[in-house]
C-alpha cells in the first residue's frame, strides 16, 4: 500500500442554461484549487446525464488515474 493518495471527482456544470458539461477534476490540496483531468466535447440536456457520462469516463480512465504516480511524487520504493 502506498501513502499517495488524489482526491479525484466528476463536476457538472451548466454555463449556458440547459447545456451541462462534466469535468473530471483533481484538488490540488487545497479547497479552490482544482486541476481539470478531462472535459466533455459537447453538452448533454440534463446534469444526469452529464453526470453518467462523466463517471463512465472516470471509469475508463480508472487504471492512468490510479496507477502509479509520476517519479517526483512516489515513495521511495526502496
Amino acid at each position: 500500500m502506498t501513502d499517495y493518495f488524489r482526491s479525484v471527482s466528476v463536476r457538472v456544470t451548466e454555463p449556458v442554461r440547459g447545456r451541462f458539461y462534466w469535468a473530471i477534476v483533481e484538488n490540488l490540496g487545497v479547497a479552490t484549487k482544482f486541476n481539470e483531468l478531462a472535459t466533455a466535447a459537447a453538452h448533454f440536456d440534463t446534469w444526469e446525464a452529464a453526470r453518467q457520462a462523466g463517471v463512465a469516463e472516470l471509469r475508463r480512465r480508472e487504471p492512468e488515474l490510479w496507477g502509479t504516480p509520476s517519479a517526483s511524487r512516489a515513495p521511495d520504493a526502496g
